[in-house]
């Protein structure tokens, strides 16, 4: 231990300077430290903090599910991780506004289902008024082959050599469902919407590329985000869902929401 008294000694904390906390660093104990580190500017420090605070009861999870609320999409699927197997109604509630539970299924070449497995995904509500709400889900990123395997079936995409057919995919948001006519009108008003089905809640048809493009401009004006169609590319990887499985690209209509970070963009 030094002799000098105005050097730190082996446990004393420390706080202050212009240096991010380490992930495992500890500044303060107890429930005062969990805040102090769920305030950290570091992702991986806040995600850590999650862990720590559920050694304090209510006031832990209380923190935990203020967590929701972080800008960063990784500390809200760490959240959900922590809690996803807790039954109180208090943790359901507040995790159904951020997270839904879905099957993924994987089928043989008859179409006979293979196997099945649960996932989870991150989404955000977009309110367009009068009760329609767009459901924006979070699509992680990765890579994608974007030439066809040759054995798949009704393969139509070739290459010419030197070309590279692996993309990488940044992260992006995309819509649940396809958009349907009521969400239409919600953007573009009523009589719009020129679709042979006149259940609202079924997706729009007979949309040119044009009228998309207007659709995706307005919503960016109505909500103070960025929209736009998004790309072939990743269409196909949100569908391929990280498969190999043959892809079939008929949809009605997509739009992705695109920004300067990581990860604005979304598709519906």
């Amino acid at each position: 231990m030094p002799n000098d008294q105005n050097q730190p000694r082996e446990y004393d904390a420390v706080k202050g300077g212009q240096n991010s906390t380490s992930v495992d660093a500890a500044v303060l104990g107890g429930i005062a430290g969990v805040k102090s580190r769920l305030a950290s500017p570091s992702v991986e420090v806040r995600i850590a903090a999650l862990s720590e605070a559920l050694q304090y009861g209510e006031a832990g999870l209380d923190l935990i599910l203020g967590a929701l609320q972080d800008e960063s999409v990784q500390v809200k699927l760490a959240v959900y991780s922590l809690l996803k197997d807790r039954n109180e109604e208090k943790i359901k509630q507040h995790l159904q506004n951020y997270f839904f539970d879905f099957d993924v299924i994987a089928v043989d070449s008859n179409g006979r289902e293979s196997s099945r497995s649960k996932s989870f995904a991150f989404y955000f509500p977009e309110d367009l008024g009068n009760g329609i709400v767009l459901e924006m889900v979070y699509i992680p990123g990765g890579t994608l082959m974007v030439d066809s395997p040759v054995t798949e079936v009704d393969r139509y995409r070739v290459y010419s050599e030197g070309e590279k057919p692996q993309v990488t995919i940044p992260a992006f948001y995309a819509s649940k469902y396809p958009i349907t006519q009521a969400q239409w009108e919600a953007v573009m008003g009523n009589g719009t919407n020129q679709s042979s089905f006149t259940d609202k809640k079924h997706p729009v048809e007979n949309v040119s590329w044009w009228k998309a493009i207007s659709f995706s401009r307005k919503l960016s004006q109505k909500t103070s985000k960025k929209y736009r169609l998004l790309s072939q590319a990743e269409w196909e990887y949100a569908c391929r869902a990280g498969t190999t499985a043959p892809f079939d690209s008929d949809v009605f209509m997509a739009i992705i929401w695109g920004g300067n970070n990581q990860p604005e963009t979304h598709t519906l």
